[in-house]
């Protein structure tokens, strides 16, 4: 089983509550019983070794010892590994001592015991953790609970750009209707001129259709024109931006908002050309971990939604040590940005409160009206019908005041319901544990809506058979398809290559644009890999094309043909296609993003793509490095290759307990240069790309190139354990080992028995998160 550091937290809740929990994966424990059951005598031997030589250092149970060796036995060696540093450095002060049979017994004894992952999971296993809502479920069951009640529809985009109408006159009127076209992006300059069948100098054009947002968080929306212009996004009624009066020059027009990713926001432009000498119109956007950029027509579509109520509301980070939001700890701050929430949902209840609740001219019947939408409201967030103490608390007290407008008491009832304890923590009762809304978190980070609704109460979501329909539906909704694409940002830690850039002298066109091109190619590429109905998991590490716009085409491909770009042919997808990956690379490990964001801004590193691979490929633990050290650069080095470099460094017996392992796997990678480009030698010299893996088994496993590194990791077990434990704790938000000693391996060979079918695993994960009970 692959190794993950284990994790235990505590954190203070309203009334006294603890939020504790393990963040641990449990596997293969069975066999080390096993083990100790087959081979007694062995184990005692090792123990009795261990007794007389090491536990004067390290405690009896590898606690460590005050004044010696302070430190936990607590490590990421695999056993063959723990073997060979036991046989060849211990005890201390006397190496030697400890060899053969006698080094293989005690190395044993130690890692069952209380060394590896397993040994400490089987002696304190983990647990469901007790949670809240995160920051993101907080917004988005707000938005989609309030959104139910708006009308709102929303499908999965299937044509990209917006929807032009070009007007012969600055008026949209119908009879001065002149063409009708879809437009990729807003990116237009006329000049002195005019658009296509315009015959004067006045013109006007309207776009519309829906913004997509592909990850939460701020935008900076930016309009450069040098016209009348007016932008609406998610507000059909009030422009985020409104320039109807311009003095002829060219103008910049900036304004923010919060969206939640996954969704689409309606979206309309209209600009006007008068009496100004030029016409010119551009629509870009800087998105929360992006660049300023013109909006490509990937994020966009000629679909129309309706607005969706999101909350301005600001709120703290929530606990990431396992690299995604946990709802496990409670601060001042994030209660305080629960009321505000609450609050700010209320006023916008509050001010399309006729949507919400239609007019009547009988007040007692519009009273009856108001209180329902509230008990729906409530119903929805706590998971179930209200008891009379709630209907009393959160119904009835706040409509009795006869002086206060039902508006106002619509408004704080409303925010009452969304700082209840019974909708921020998740495990208060039973309610939690419906199905439908076990689901709609694990896939959608929000409530179920009501054709969900509907199968729990058909039974749909009883039978094997029809589960599986429903799950299928659920992967349709764009917010599925989002947190997948968050789950592989995170999988290959493309959060971590914020701020990615080259040295300018050497790379004068490696800019921010490039950069976010090159983000966009892999997560188109991972959309294809995964929701392609013959996708499977090794594709990843084995598909031999890239998906590359233009700019990226000529840049790293050296037989770029700008013929291939022309037109639109079968595969494109908003300006990118598919390409055979220049220089026969296969796999996404060789994606230019991943080496060059895995490298230094004037060399490669062997360092940083080796641990990403061990790391968050393997599955494998590594202790952090004691220091910091730069890429070797002395005067003896002017002429070595950076993998010299690298073997020279990192040659101590205290570096290679880990670079042992790191190094030959980023050494695969050495013939990507710091841009990800293919090279055939370094520093003047051929680069050698050869290494070695040694398996848990102790097999070992020779490679040359990322090529082979890669076709030995679209097979190895391990691989798959890591992913399919990785995706678990993403979507669920809970330790797979929690739901039993035997759920690991469940989840993998139902991986592997289905052709590891990604889009099987995602709905197996939602059976075991909705049926299969936890250890509370």
């Amino acid at each position: 089983m692959v190794s993950q550091k284990s994790i235990f937290e505590s954190s203070r809740w309203l009334a006294g509550f603890s939020l504790v929990g393990g963040f641990s994966l449990v596997g293969g424990f069975l066999l080390v019983i096993g083990w100790a059951l087959c081979c007694p005598v062995a184990a005692e031997d090792g123990r009795k070794i261990y007794l007389t030589q090491c536990a004067e250092c390290h405690g009896e149970s590898g606690e460590g010892v005050e004044g010696a060796s302070e430190q936990p036995l607590r490590g990421v060696m695999t056993l063959f590994e723990l073997e060979e540093y036991i046989e060849g450095t211990m005890p201390e002060g006397n190496p030697g001592d400890c060899v053969g049979e006698n080094a293989k017994q005690v190395a044993r004894f130690v890692y069952d015991s209380f060394y590896s992952l397993e040994a400490r999971n089987r002696n304190n296993p983990p647990r469901y953790v007790f949670s809240r809502l995160t920051s993101e479920q907080y917004r988005s069951s707000v938005a989609d609970l309030l959104s139910a009640y708006l009308g709102r529809q929303e499908k999965r985009p299937q044509e990209h750009g917006l929807q032009a109408t070009y007007y012969d006159s600055r008026s949209m009127q119908n009879n001065k209707k002149v063409n009708q076209r879809i437009d990729a992006a807003i990116d237009f300059d006329f000049g002195t001129g005019a658009p296509e069948k315009v015959t004067g100098k006045e013109f006007a054009i309207r776009w519309s259709g829906s913004l997509i947002a592909v990850e939460s968080g701020e935008y900076e929306l930016i309009v450069h024109s040098a016209n009348s212009v007016r932008l609406r996004l998610n507000n059909e009624r009030t422009p985020l931006v409104d320039a109807n009066v311009v003095s002829g020059d060219r103008s910049e027009y900036r304004e923010k908002i919060s969206l939640i990713g996954g969704r689409l926001y309606d979206l309309t432009i209209d600009c006007s050309r008068y009496k100004e000498k030029e016409g010119f119109v551009q629509l870009r956007w800087v998105r929360p971990s992006g660049v300023e950029e013109v909006i490509p027509a990937w994020n966009l579509t000629t679909q129309r939604v309706r607005s969706l109520p999101v909350l301005e509301t600001r709120f703290p980070p929530d606990d990431e040590s396992y690299g995604y939001p946990r709802g496990i700890s409670i601060s001042r701050e994030w209660s305080d940005a629960v009321t505000r929430g609450a609050m700010e949902a209320g006023q916008l209840v509050s001010r399309d409160f006729e949507r919400f609740v239609p007019r009547s001219e009988n007040r007692a019947e519009r009273k009856k009206r108001a209180i329902q939408f509230c008990r729906q409201i409530a119903e929805m967030a706590f998971r179930r019908e209200l008891s009379k103490q709630e209907q009393e608390l959160y119904l009835e007290a706040n409509f009795r005041d006869q002086g206060q407008s039902l508006r106002e008491s619509t408004r704080r009832t409303v925010a009452l319901i969304l700082e209840s304890p019974r909708f921020l923590y998740l495990d208060l009762d039973d309610a939690s544990t419906r199905p439908a809304f076990t689901l709609a978190r694990t896939f959608w980070d929000s409530l179920p809506d009501s054709r969900l609704l509907a199968a729990e109460k058909s039974r749909q979501l009883v039978d094997g058979d029809r589960v599986d329909r429903v799950l299928v539906k659920m992967l349709e909704d764009q917010r599925a398809r989002a947190k997948i694409r968050s789950f592989f940002v995170h999988y290959f830690k493309l959060n971590d290559l914020k701020g990615l850039v080259k040295d300018r002298s050497v790379h004068p066109e490696f800019s921010e644009s490039l950069v976010a091109d090159l983000k966009r190619s892999l997560l188109i590429q991972i959309d294809q890999l995964v929701w392609e109905e013959t996708a499977s998991f090794p594709q990843l590490f084995q598909t031999k094309v890239f998906y590359l716009n233009q700019e990226l085409a000529k840049f790293y491909d050296p037989k770029f043909d700008d013929a291939k770009f022309n037109g639109d042919p079968e595969g494109s997808i908003a300006g990118f296609r598919p390409v055979f990956q220049p220089g026969g690379g296969r796999g996404l490990l060789t994606h230019p993003l991943l080496m060059s964001g895995f490298a230094y801004t004037q060399a490669s590193s062997p360092i940083h793509r080796g641990v990403f691979v061990a790391q968050n490929i393997l599955g494998r633990r590594l202790n952090p490095p004691p220091d910091a050290f730069p890429p070797f650069d002395g005067e003896i080095a002017r002429s070595w290759t950076t993998r010299e470099k690298v073997v020279h460094q990192t040659q101590p017996i205290s570096c290679q307990r880990c670079h042992g392992l790191i190094n030959p796997l980023g050494f695969a990678f050495e013939n990507y240069d710091e841009v990800g480009r293919i090279r055939r030698d370094d520093n003047g010299k051929k680069v050698d790309t050869g290494g070695q893996y040694r398996t848990r088994e102790g097999k070992l496993i020779k490679y040359e190139g990322g090529d082979e590194l890669s076709a030995f990791l679209a097979k190895a077990k391990p691989v798959r354990q890591h992913f399919v434990e990785e995706m678990f704790q993403y979507l669920v938000k809970q330790p797979l080992a929690a739901y039993g000693p035997e759920a690991a391996d469940r989840l993998v060979n139902y991986f592997e028995k289905n052709n590891q079918d990604i889009q099987k695993l995602i709905i197996e994960i939602g059976k075991i998160a909705a049926f299969c009970p936890p250890n509370r």
